[in-house]
Formats: C-alpha cells, structure tokens, sequence
C-alpha cells in the first residue's frame, strides 16, 4: 500500500513561496529593463556601465532560472509516494 506524501502540505507551501519569488525577480528585471531603455548613455565611462547593467540583466535571468529548476525539484518532491510504514511490532 502507498500512503499520500505526508509533506505534501510542505511542499505546496514551497511551491507556492517559489512561485512568489520568481514573479518577484522576474517583475524587478522587467523594471530594471524599461528604466534602462530611456537612460542616455555618455562620457567616458558609457561601456562600462552599459556593461553592468548588462551583466546585472543576465544575473536577474540566472537567478529566475535557478528558482524555475528549483520549482521542478519541488513539484517532483510533492510527487513522490511514501510507502505505508508497518505498526510497530510490541514485545
């Protein structure tokens, strides 16, 4: 006999606490990228920080891809049947 997953209740909690935080992160790149479409870069120092707002872009992706992957794991974790566990045998 397989029982329900016991955590099951844990891991829609997580499920649902990822998923907050991937619209979160995914709402802040959004943000950073419409702010940075109207910024006028000049001077001498315009490729560099061109190139960090760049590189901060790409960390935002990685970081919402770590949480998506993160997601997955979880929602297979919800999945997983438990055995049912024998009664104790008493002495």
């Amino acid at each position: 006999m397989v029982a329900k997953n016991p955590y099951a209740a844990v891991w829609e909690h997580a499920e649902h606490s990822l998923r907050y935080r991937i619209a979160a992160v995914h709402d802040t790149g959004v943000a950073v990228d419409q702010a940075r479409d109207h910024l006028t870069w000049q001077g001498p120092a315009a490729d560099r920080f061109r190139a960090q707002a760049r590189a901060h872009h790409d960390a935002l992706h990685q970081h919402n891809d770590v949480l998506r992957h993160l997601l997955t794991l979880i929602q297979q974790a919800a999945e997983v049947k438990v055995p049912a566990s024998k009664p104790a045998a008493r002495s």
